[in-house]
This record gives structure tokens, sequence and C-alpha cells, in this order.
């Protein structure tokens, strides 16, 4: 019984990432998916891992999930970044921050949204030992993509609704060209903060 419980619960994940990646695909092309998640690791890795506020990715692995849920008009993205605290005898949790993608005037844009902590001792006894990369892509399908399909299997716009303007937050924003300003605001105020950034009143917003 024990056996065909675990066979049953890995076929489930598994074909829940299966059916959410198809999804994905048949919204955007192969060559747009992989592009923006080149783009995220990208930019992670050569800007925002030397910002401040990103100070938490300094503690120990991080890595973008491989799963990357679009909407329907391909313009809103929801993935996540998987990080693994490395610190002995300091971390007793691991964390999945909500990474998002939106499209304006045709250039891609990319934020973080809030953060998932997970405490070790829910899924292992070892609370020194980081959560596998592997295992953190098993919570996300749940605590990160699990409102992506509705019950009949169609994307949930009301799930990317909540991502986009509730999770992020912006009380004066009223239309979706106010949250657009607003997420350009987020990006080019993150940049602001690098040390290399030179900004002049004519910089406009980097992807």
């Amino acid at each position: 019984i024990i056996i065909l419980f675990l066979f049953f619960s890995c076929s489930e994940k598994t074909n829940k990432k299966k059916l959410f990646f198809q999804t994905s695909m048949q919204i955007v092309k192969d060559n747009l998916y992989y592009k923006n998640y080149n783009g995220l690791n990208d930019s992670i890795s050569n800007w925002y891992y030397k910002l401040p506020n990103a100070g938490f990715m300094k503690n120990g692995a991080w890595q973008i999930d491989s799963l990357i849920c679009y909407n329907k008009e391909g313009d809103r993205f929801v993935t996540c970044l998987m990080c693994k605290c490395e610190k002995y005898n300091t971390c007793n949790a691991d964390d999945l921050h909500f990474l998002y993608g939106a499209k304006i005037n045709d250039n891609w844009y990319f934020f973080l949204g809030s953060t998932v902590y997970l405490p070790r001792n829910i899924y292992q006894k070892d609370t020194h030992t980081p959560l596998s990369f592997a295992k953190l892509h098993e919570i996300a399908l749940k605590e990160i993509y699990g409102g992506y399909l509705n019950k009949e299997g169609q994307i949930d716009e009301n799930w990317f609704d909540y991502m986009f303007k509730t999770d992020i937050g912006c009380s004066s924003c009223k239309t979706d060209a106010d949250f657009n300003t607003y997420y350009l605001w987020l990006v080019n105020n993150n940049w602001k903060k690098h040390p290399d950034y030179k900004y002049t009143p004519e910089t406009k917003p980097l992807p």
C-alpha cells in the first residue's frame, strides 16, 4: 500500500509539472520560453545578486525553477527563485521567492514578489542540511504554481491578477497602465541600488 501511495504521489507531481509546462508552451514559442529563462539567469547572475536587497542570496546556493507559467496573453509569467541557506548551525529553513515577468512596450521586465519560507523540520529530520533543489521544485508545484490552472484545466486569469495586483501591491494603481508604470518603477528602483548604476534623469528602466 505504501509503495502504491508513493508511486501515485510521484506520478501526480510529474503529471502536474508536465501539464503546467505544456500549457505554457501553448502560449509562447520555445525560443521565448527559454529566452526569458536565460534572461532571468543572466539578470540575477550579473546584477541582482549584487544588490543590497538581494543579500539573502549570499547565504547559499540559488537556482531559478525550470517551470515558467504564462498567462493567456503571453505578457505575464510566474516562476520562482529557489534559495538554499548553507550557513551551518544558523539556518534551519530554505525559501522560495515568487519571480515575475511582465512584458511592457515589447520589452520584458523581471521583479521579485513575496517569499515562502520552508522550515526543514517539516520535510526532513536533518535541519542542518538544505533541502535539495528537486525537493524545492516539488514544493513549488503546490506553493507557487498551485493556482495556475482551474478545475477545468484552463489558465486562471484571476490567479494572475492576484499575483500581479495584490501580491506586488500598489494602493494607488487603478488601471493596467498604472500597474505597468509601477512595475517599471520597481525595476528601475532596484537598479538604482546597484553600485555600478549611474543615474541620470534621462535613464530609462532597465530590463
